[in-house]
């Protein structure tokens, strides 16, 4: 079981790593110039209380983030089972 736990863990610290990348490259690109360049001559759009500002490209980062959360808890119980 350890040996499996070593294997779920060091995938969920690649998980973990990609996604901290990928959340600052997007984070980089969002806050460019050249993400959205004619945003501000549009109204803004709002449906059910929620406006679509573009927060969304975040979500394959948080994602994998997630996944990497669930394989590192998952790989910590494995590690402490007899």
């Amino acid at each position: 079981m350890r040996l499996m736990a070593c294997v779920i863990g060091a995938c969920a610290i690649a998980c973990i790593g990609a996604a901290l990348w990928l959340l600052i490259v997007t984070a980089k690109y969002a806050g460019s110039e050249g993400y959205a360049p004619h945003s501000a001559a549009m109204p803004g759009y709002a449906a059910g209380g929620l406006e679509a500002d573009g927060d969304g490209i975040f979500f394959p980062g948080l994602l994998l983030l997630a996944v990497g959360v669930f394989l590192g808890k998952w790989a910590w119980n494995l590690w402490r089972q007899p």
